[in-house]
C-alpha cells in the first residue's frame, strides 16, 4: 500500500511539474540555420520568391519523388501558393504560401503542416563580400489554453524545446542545395530585370532577311537604319499599314558582329515583296520579354540577363532571339532606347 501511495504522488508530482514547467517555457520556439552564397542577391532571391525551383533545393524533395504538388496564385511573390501530398509520414501533406516579399531582402512563407500548426518560414538574405548571406529561420507559436486541447497543447509545448533539434538538420541539407543550385547559375546581377511573359500568335510582317553589322552603334547604324526605312517606305507606297514597332530577328552574334534579319509587322502582307524585301509570318509560341531601358552599348548587358534569368526559371530559350524597338532603331550613343529583347522558351 505504501509503494502505490509513494507511486502515486510520484505520478502526482511528475505530472505537476510537467505543467509547471510548460508555463515557464516561452510560447515562441525558433530554430534557425544560415549559409553564404556566392551569388547576387537578387539571384537567390529569384530562387525562394515562388515555388518553380523549390523541389530543384528544398530538403524533403528527395524523400518522396513520388508525392504530388500543386501551384495555384502568381508565379512569385505574396500569394504564390504550394500544396503537397505523400504517403510518406516523413513528408505527409501540406501546404505553404507566401504572405510577405521585400525585394532581394526577405521572403515570408506561411506552412501548414497536414492542417495542424501554422508556423513561419523567413528566408532573410544579406549582402556580404563575394557574395549573400542567407538565413532560414522557422517561428511558430505554442500556446497553452485552458479547455479539452490543454493536453495536447502541453505535449506541443514541451515538443517546441525540440524544435531546433527537429528542424535544424533539414535546413542546413536545405541550404546547402540551394548554395549549389544558385552556383550553379551565371554570376549575373538580375536586380531589376524588367520581365513579362506572353503568348505571340504570329501575323504578317515583311523582312529584309540576311542582314550583317558590327554590333557597336556605328556600324549597326550603317545597315539597320536604311533596312527600317527601306520596310516602312515599301509599306507606305503599297498603302499597308504597320501594325507595331520595327523588330530584328537575330541569327547569330559572334566576334563582335551579329546576323539579322530586318521586319516590321503589318496589318497584311499579300503584295509581293520587291527587291531585298519579302513577305514574311512573325514567330509564335511562348516567350518572355526583357525590357532595355539605356543606351545602345548596354544592350548587350540585357542579353546577358536575360540568358541568367532563363537559367534561374530553368526555362530551354527556343527559335531566334527577338528586339522589338520601341525607340527608333539604332538610338544615337548619348540617348535613352526603348527596346523589348523576347526570348521564345517551351
Amino acid at each position: 500500500m505504501r509503494l502505490i501511495r509513494g507511486l502515486f504522488w510520484f505520478l502526482l508530482l511528475l505530472v505537476a511539474g510537467l505543467v509547471a514547467g510548460a508555463f515557464v517555457i516561452p510560447e515562441r520556439a525558433a530554430a534557425e540555420r544560415s549559409i553564404e552564397i556566392a551569388r547576387p542577391a537578387a539571384v537567390v532571391y529569384a530562387l525562394v520568391d515562388g515555388y518553380g525551383r523549390f523541389n530543384d533545393w528544398s530538403p524533403w524533395a528527395e524523400l518522396d519523388p513520388s508525392a504530388r504538388y500543386t501551384f495555384e496564385g502568381p508565379r512569385r511573390g505574396v500569394g504564390a501558393r504550394m500544396t503537397w501530398a505523400s504517403e510518406d509520414p516523413s513528408v505527409g501533406r501540406g501546404e505553404q504560401s507566401i504572405v510577405e516579399a521585400e525585394p532581394y531582402a526577405r521572403v515570408v512563407h506561411r506552412v501548414v503542416f497536414d492542417g495542424r500548426q501554422e508556423s513561419l518560414a523567413t528566408m532573410t538574405l544579406e549582402p556580404v563580400a563575394g557574395g549573400t548571406r542567407v538565413r532560414w529561420r522557422l517561428e511558430a507559436d505554442f500556446p497553452l489554453r485552458i479547455g479539452g486541447s490543454f493536453f495536447d497543447d502541453l505535449v506541443g509545448r514541451w515538443f517546441s524545446t525540440l524544435l531546433d533539434r527537429f528542424v535544424g538538420a533539414d535546413y542546413e541539407r536545405g541550404l546547402v542545395r540551394l548554395k549549389a543550385l544558385a552556383e550553379s547559375l551565371p554570376d549575373v546581377d538580375v536586380a531589376g530585370l524588367e520581365v513579362s511573359e506572353g503568348d505571340s500568335d504570329g501575323g504578317p510582317a515583311y523582312a529584309i532577311p540576311g542582314l550583317e553589322a558590327t554590333t557597336d552603334l556605328a556600324g549597326t547604324s550603317a545597315v539597320l537604319g536604311p533596312a527600317i526605312a527601306e520596310l516602312l517606305a515599301f509599306a507606305e507606297r503599297r498603302g499597308i499599314a504597320v501594325d507595331g514597332a520595327p523588330y530584328t530577328v537575330i541569327r547569330g552574334h559572334a566576334d563582335g558582329r551579329w546576323q539579322f534579319d530586318a521586319a516590321i509587322p503589318v496589318v497584311r502582307n499579300d503584295a509581293p515583296g520587291a527587291g531585298r524585301v519579302v513577305a514574311t509570318e512573325a514567330a509564335t509560341g511562348r516567350h518572355l520579354d526583357f525590357r532595355h531601358v539605356g543606351d545602345w552599348a548596354s544592350l548587350e548587358t540585357t542579353h546577358a540577363r536575360a540568358e541568367a534569368w532563363l537559367a534561374i526559371e530553368g526555362l530551354r530559350e527556343v527559335g531566334a532571339r527577338e528586339e522589338h524597338y520601341r525607340t527608333d532603331p539604332p538610338f544615337p550613343a548619348d540617348a535613352t532606347g526603348d527596346v523589348i529583347v523576347r526570348v521564345y522558351v517551351d
